[in-house]
């Protein structure tokens, strides 16, 4: 994540540091060495949203170098690679650090690193192998409870385990890998790929079962009418008549549907979230992460959200109208029509897109979801 990003997130609690501060707190609490009484100065990395102490270890250098030293925009590449040439020499990265958080320290300081995300935070701690995960002050622990319930029920070769559990708070094995879109080798990116759809498959068909689409979409329309009336509580003033035409649209295409298949979906799956083995000769060793928005929905949700690159709003308008007129989604597969895909992913993302701007602790409008709604509004006036 770049610098510019964690402080657009930052924007929506602006509570860093009572945040990392209640992380080390409860460290302390689970008899971990943690100097409380006297804090330390972290630093973060003038490009990269970490924070980390003053000789810092070479384990955490190679690490950022693995995770950055390949953008997939092209245009950041000149400055990505710059970037990772400050992680990658000790002394350049210790003089190019900015002055951080005071923050109490730990027995292996050097040896660990915070990392901040949207909902929670990491702690990397590359003595032990391991990353440690927190909520952030304020916001629900919902997510991370759910990642825990669903890593530990699936189980399964793509989804790594999870060491220890301690309420909200959970620890992984620290991966020797990167998301699939930072691969540099295109031999390995597409067995990782194919490994992916494979994977996303595995998932879908969890506990699948077929409705009908009247029967489906009926439940996805009281979902969404509890939704509204909960954004319209949190954000006043909030115009959400152009989720109400797509709804409408969709909720047509949808009713004719003889079956709709429901089953258990990743929810933000997307290249990022797929971490390619470092150390394995073949691309097909992957894991899916960041479980947090799994759930219960048309299945077809996982590959539109991959292909149409959802995640990304600016150009999705082009996107989906190039997909209706191609649908054509590479090593997945589809079940029902184009059409259909399109308006139960429609569905689906609208949905997750009024719960995630709504979540505890977002105190404004994120400004995604702005650029969401104009997205939407080429399509409908195209």
């Amino acid at each position: 994540m770049k610098l510019s990003e964690l402080r657009t997130r930052e924007s929506l609690d602006e509570r860093l540091e009572a945040t990392l501060m209640a992380c080390a707190r409860r460290d302390a609490s689970l008899g971990e060495a943690v100097s409380e009484g006297t804090l330390e100065r972290w630093y973060e990395h003038p490009f990269f949203s970490v924070f980390v102490r003053k000789g810092f270890c070479e384990a955490g250098r190679r690490y950022l170098r693995a995770q950055y030293q390949h953008s997939p925009d092209r245009k950041r590449r000149v400055l990505q690679a710059a970037a990772v040439g400050v992680m990658a020499v000790g002394p350049v990265f210790d003089r190019a650090l900015k002055a951080g958080l005071m923050l109490p320290g730990y027995a292996q300081s050097t040896e660990q690193m915070w990392m901040i995300g949207n909902h929670r935070v990491r702690r990397f701690d590359f003595a032990r192998r391991r990353v440690r995960v927190y909520p952030k002050v304020g916001f629900s622990p919902e997510g991370i409870r759910r990642e825990i319930a669903v890593r530990s029920r699936l189980g399964g070769k793509w989804i790594q385990p999870i060491l220890e559990v301690h309420e909200d708070v959970f620890e992984e094995p620290l991966l020797d890998a990167v998301p699939l879109d930072r691969v540099p080798d295109e031999v390995r990116r597409a067995e990782a790929l194919d490994a992916a759809a494979e994977a996303i498959g595995w998932l879908n068909r969890k506990d699948s079962r077929e409705l009908s689409g009247a029967v489906y979409i009926a439940a996805r329309r009281e979902a969404y009418e509890g939704l509204r009336a909960r954004v319209y509580a949190r954000f006043a003033g909030l115009d959400l008549s152009l989720v109400d035409e797509m709804f409408s649209r969709a909720e047509a295409v949808i009713r004719r549907a003889m079956r709709v298949e429901v089953g258990m979906t990743h929810g933000d799956f997307q290249p990022g979230n797929v971490l390619v083995s470092n150390s394995s000769a073949s691309g097909r060793e992957i894991w899916l992460i960041d479980w947090e928005d799994a759930g219960e929905r048309a299945t077809v949700y996982d590959v539109m959200t991959w292909h149409l690159q959802s995640r990304r709003p600016a150009g999705l308008s082009e996107r989906v109208r190039s997909f209706l007129s191609r649908s054509d989604v590479g090593p997945f597969s589809l079940s029902c029509s184009a059409e259909l895909a399109v308006a139960m992913w429609a569905v689906e993302e609208w949905l997750w897109l009024l719960e995630a701007s709504s979540r505890e602790g977002i105190s404004r409008v994120p400004q995604g979801l702005g650029l969401q709604f104009r997205e939407l509004s080429r399509f409908l006036k195209a």
